[in-house]
């Protein structure tokens, strides 16, 4: 089993221009305005990541896309992992 599994959302996400310059995605729910000002809201898209279940890494938020194929799809090419499990894809 992989470390990093995906992560695939179609909730209402928020992009952020962070305080320290930084820009990045963060599901609605989760957007706090100590963060930063939202520069644009998302909802009805799909959006992926990979995270480590019971820890706290996990890579940036990715999206948005269309459809989940292309969420996949970008997760797998990004990261070279297959994108229903996490494994590392060999070439």
């Amino acid at each position: 089993m992989a470390f990093m599994i995906p992560v695939y959302s179609k909730a209402d996400f928020v992009e952020v221009d962070g305080s320290y310059g930084d820009t990045f995605l963060v599901p609605f729910e989760y957007y706090d305005e100590d963060s930063g000002e939202i520069v644009e809201e998302y909802s009805g898209k799909w959006f992926c990541q990979l995270s480590a279940p019971g820890y706290m890494d996990q890579t940036d938020w990715m999206g948005p896309f269309d459809t989940l194929k292309e969420a996949k799809a970008e997760l797998s090419d990004v990261y070279e992992v297959d994108p229903e499990t996490g494994e590392q894809l060999e070439y």
